[in-house]
């Protein structure tokens, strides 16, 4: 064995954790161009990092070419998400079917989403989710497979260069304790793998009678879950919310003009 993962302790896991969780509301602060402008500024912290990133993923998936296209599929999709951020995010208004009310949608973003991804594509299964998530201003923990671990430390190298993003943005060594611990630390979850592993971690989630139940999203063959977090009784019969759901999982609810607080 040449590499063993060294995960965080809880403790150690809740500091890290905090600290995203405080970095967030400047996150969101800085606004939606100037998250494009770290997303951006992430892809050529990337290219500085290019071989010392694509030889943990060789070596961990015995694969060169679909290696180098998982960070090129990186960039590219963290641009086109850019490119396309404003108009997915743009909020929308309407006549209700009261003809003196009008609504106006308001998204506001989770304050931490954590993603647990698995080991086929370590790189971009990782973060094709948590590109979406930052765009609308979440901060993100990130929990890869533990049985395709190398390619984190040298990743968490190209993150820290970036300003902002490094306050928001953090990932994890670790096995299944590490990936239960992110399940209680996230404010909402969205998880990659096999179908045995979702239900534990759907089972780790037990709501408390006055929530909502989590929702789920299968698709891709069972291969693909996301669950939005709780809306407290008291959430739900003062201002009636609607998740805003798309593919890539970052979840902003939408509750007509009240902003939904955090359920954490």
């Amino acid at each position: 064995m040449d590499y063993q993962i060294t995960p965080l302790d809880l403790p150690a896991l809740t500091t890290r954790t905090e600290a995203l969780h405080a970095g967030q509301a400047k996150w969101l602060e800085i606004g939606l161009d100037g998250r494009i402008r770290a997303m951006e500024a992430l892809c050529d912290a990337v290219d500085r990092h290019y071989r010392p990133i694509l030889d943990p993923l060789c070596a961990d998936t015995g694969r060169h070419e679909w290696s180098v296209n998982e960070i090129e599929g990186l960039k590219g999709i963290t641009r086109m998400r850019c490119a396309s951020a404003a108009e997915a995010m743009a909020e929308a208004t309407g006549n209700s079917s009261d003809p003196t009310l009008r609504f106006q949608q308001q998204y506001v973003p989770y304050q931490l989403v954590g993603i647990i991804s698995p080991w086929n594509y370590p790189l971009i299964l990782a973060m094709i989710d948590a590109i979406c998530a930052l765009l609308a201003g979440s901060a993100v923990a990130i929990k890869p497979s533990e049985g395709t671990p190398r390619f984190i430390a040298p990743f968490r190298k190209a993150i820290a260069e970036v300003e902002h993003l490094r306050d928001v943005l953090d990932v994890f060594e670790g096995g299944a304790e590490t990936g239960g611990w992110l399940v209680d630390l996230t404010d909402t979850l969205v998880f990659t793998g096999s179908v045995p592993t979702g239900r534990k971690v759907r089972c780790r989630h037990a709501p408390p009678a006055s929530s909502r139940p989590p929702s789920w999203n299968w698709a891709a063959a069972t291969r693909w879950l996301c669950w939005t977090a709780p809306i407290p009784t008291w959430r739900r019969k003062s201002s009636p919310a609607a998740r805003r759901k798309t593919r890539a999982g970052f979840a902003a609810r939408s509750s007509g003009s009240t902003t939904a607080s955090s359920t954490r």
